[in-house]
C-alpha cells in the first residue's frame, strides 16, 4: 500500500492542506503563486548522526563562525522528541577556514562528556560547509548578502560518510529585532497569533 505513486501524490497534495493555505493567508502570501516541489533522496538505515548546520551565526550573523546542531542516531533536530536538546557547535573562522571549534550544548541524549560529532568530523563538516557556501548561488534580491547563509541538513552514514540532504537559503534577523533566544516576532495588524492560535515566531 505505501508505494512510490501515493508517497508523491500525498507530498505534491500537501500545498492545499488546511494548514498550509492557512500559514500562506496569515503571511500574506499570494495562493496563486504557491508551487510545490519534491525531493527524493536516499534513506539512511542506522544512521550514526544527523542534524542541520548553517553557513554563519543566526544569533551572530557578523561573527566569522558557523553553527553546527547535531542528534545521535536517527533523532530529529528540527522535530525532536520532548525534552531532547540537540548538541549545538560553533566553528569559529579565520584565513578562509574552521580555526576553532566551540563546543556550546551537549546533546540531551547522550551521558555527561559524550559527543555527537567528533572535532575531526566537525572540521571535515565545515570543510565541506565552505565548500558549498562558495559554489551555491543565492539571489538577495534587496535583502544584505551578509546575513544570508545556507541552511543544510546533514548525515553521517553508518561508514561515517557526511551527506547533504538539501540545502536553502537563510535570511538571518537584523541585529535590532533580534531576541537572545535567536527569534523574530512577526505581528501583522489585527493578527496576534498564526493559524495554530499561536503567537508566529521566525527563527532568526
Amino acid at each position: 500500500e505505501r508505494t512510490l505513486r501515493r508517497a508523491l501524490r500525498r507530498v505534491w497534495a500537501s500545498l492545499w492542506t488546511d494548514a498550509a493555505a492557512a500559514e500562506r493567508a496569515w503571511y500574506g502570501m499570494d495562493q496563486g503563486q504557491a508551487a510545490m516541489g519534491i525531493l527524493i533522496s536516499t534513506a539512511f538505515l542506522d544512521e550514526l548522526a544527523g542534524g542541520v548546520a548553517f553557513t554563519g551565526n543566526p544569533l551572530r550573523p557578523e561573527a566569522a563562525e558557523m553553527v553546527v546542531n547535531a542528534q545521535p542516531g536517527e533523532a530529529s533536530v528540527m522535530l525532536p522528541e520532548e525534552g531532547a536538546v540537540p548538541e549545538r557547535d560553533v566553528l569559529e573562522l579565520a584565513g578562509g577556514r574552521v580555526a576553532r571549534i566551540r563546543r556550546e550544548q551537549a546533546s540531551s541524549l547522550l551521558p555527561p562528556g559524550g559527543q555527537v560529532l567528533s572535532d575531526a568530523q566537525l572540521f571535515a563538516l565545515g570543510d565541506l560547509l565552505l565548500q558549498v557556501r562558495e559554489r551555491f548561488a543565492v539571489d538577495p534580491e534587496g535583502e544584505d548578502p551578509a546575513r544570508i547563509f545556507l541552511d543544510l541538513e546533514f548525515k553521517l552514514s553508518p561508514e561515517g560518510r557526511l551527506v547533504f540532504k538539501q540545502v536553502r537559503p537563510f535570511l538571518a534577523a537584523p541585529a535590532e529585532g533580534r531576541s537572545p533566544e535567536g527569534f523574530v516576532r512577526l505581528e501583522l495588524p489585527g493578527e496576534a497569533s498564526g493559524p495554530d492560535g499561536e503567537p508566529r515566531q521566525a527563527l532568526a
